[in-house]
């Protein structure tokens, strides 16, 4: 049986282009882990958390998928950059702050009810920080090019410039 798994999972990769295999690696590594991190999925109780932290894993692709884009379309503008692409990896989620009741012998969050439902008060949204960014773009073998790239990802995302990356994009004649 293992080998039947081994076999289907070969046809799989060979169905997806090189140059999609990582992101595609990423993402089922991802959801299996969201698979896992969710106890108890056939119970009627667990279907509103499932909900809960489906668009959670969504707002998150959602947030990763924007930067992105704003990203490579600044990159591009810089002159020699040229077509560009861009990875982002978070080093954590979206954390969301409620508010809690301090006041009493032990910790409560503040819950609001309303007709249809109830659920704590919310004081703000964390968005995650930015592990690391890579850039591909054709002029990534200009020193000048790179540095530039490199001011523009500071500035733009707050992260240090050890956590940047920037390579040559290949000829795509090849």
């Amino acid at each position: 049986m293992n080998d039947e798994i081994k076999a289907e999972m070969k046809k799989i990769l060979e169905r997806i282009p090189q140059n999609k295999r990582p992101i595609v690696i990423i993402i089922s590594g991802i959801l299996l882990m969201a698979i896992i991190a969710l106890p108890g999925l056939g119970k009627k109780d667990n279907t509103e958390n499932l909900v809960k932290e489906t668009d959670a894993f969504n707002i998150q692709n959602e947030y990763i998928s924007q930067t992105e884009e704003k990203l490579c379309d600044m990159i591009s503008l810089i002159e020699g950059a040229g077509k560009t692409k861009v990875m982002l990896t978070l080093e954590s989620s979206e954390e969301n702050v409620y508010a809690a009741d301090i006041n009493s012998d032990k910790s409560e969050y503040v819950v609001i009810k309303t007709d249809s439902d109830e659920g704590g008060m919310l004081l703000k949204i964390i968005q995650p920080k930015i592990r690391g960014v890579a850039v591909v773009c054709e002029g990534g073998d200009n020193s000048v090019v790179k540095m530039n790239i490199i001011n523009t990802v500071c500035s733009s995302l707050g992260v240090s410039s050890t956590k940047i990356s920037i390579a040559k994009m290949k000829d795509r004649s090849d």
